[in-house]
């Protein structure tokens, strides 16, 4: 890969980070089509893949403290239950 290459993929990630965060999903489906154009489509896949975990690690880094564990063990709880219920009642009728 040149640099003409590379300068273009990081403001591709760049306008798809920007995306991602102020929807809260996209990176891949913004990422992903346009890096295409620019390189071939294994080195893309690679690329949103290694850079989407680069990007998801930084934002729980960045937002760590801010988790309420015990809202998100109740609704695991919740889900599971939920979950069990409906796959007994699935089976049963």
């Amino acid at each position: 890969m040149d640099y003409f290459v590379l300068t273009v993929a990081s403001l591709i990630l760049f306008a798809a980070t920007f995306f991602s965060t102020v929807t809260g999903f996209g990176f891949a489906l913004i990422a992903a089509p346009v890096l295409t154009m620019v390189m071939g489509p294994k080195e893309t896949v690679v690329f949103v893949i290694i850079a989407g975990v680069i990007v998801r690690v930084i934002m729980m880094w960045r937002t760590w403290g801010e988790f309420e564990w015990p809202t998100s063990f109740d609704n695991s709880c919740r889900q599971s239950v939920g979950d069990y219920s409906r796959s007994v009642s699935a089976e049963s009728g």
